[in-house]
C-alpha cells in the first residue's frame, strides 16, 4: 500500500510540471487535459493506483484471496496503461 501512495504521489508530481523543457510541458498536459486524460485518470490513477489501494485497505481488515488478485492484476493493468499513456504522450523535441 505504501508503493500505491509513492506512486500516486510520483504520477501527480509528473503531471504538474511547471518546469522542464517544452516537451515536457507539453506531454504533461496531453497526459492532465488532452486526448490522454481518460486513459490516464481512469485507467491508470483510478483502476491502476486508487482501486488496488482501497482494496488494500480493506484487506487489511479481511483476509480475501480473490479480492487480493484483483487488486494484483488491476496494479499490473494500470502500470501496463501507464507505460502506454506515456509512451503516446511523448513529444519530440530535437537537442539542438
Amino acid at each position: 500500500m505504501a508503493l500505491d501512495a509513492a506512486e500516486l504521489s510520483a504520477l501527480f508530481a509528473l503531471v504538474s510540471l511547471h518546469g522542464g523543457s517544452r516537451g515536457a510541458r507539453e506531454s504533461a498536459s496531453a497526459l492532465a487535459y488532452g486526448d490522454l486524460a481518460p486513459l490516464f485518470w481512469i485507467g491508470v490513477v483510478a483502476l491502476g493506483i486508487v482501486a488496488p489501494l482501497l482494496t488494500g485497505f480493506y484487506l487489511l481488515k479481511r483476509e480475501n484471496k480473490y479480492a487480493a488478485y484483483a487488486a494484483a492484476l488491476l496494479a499490473l493493468i494500470g502500470a501496463l496503461l501507464l507505460r502506454v499513456a506515456i509512451l503516446q504522450a511523448g513529444v519530440f523535441e530535437p537537442l539542438t
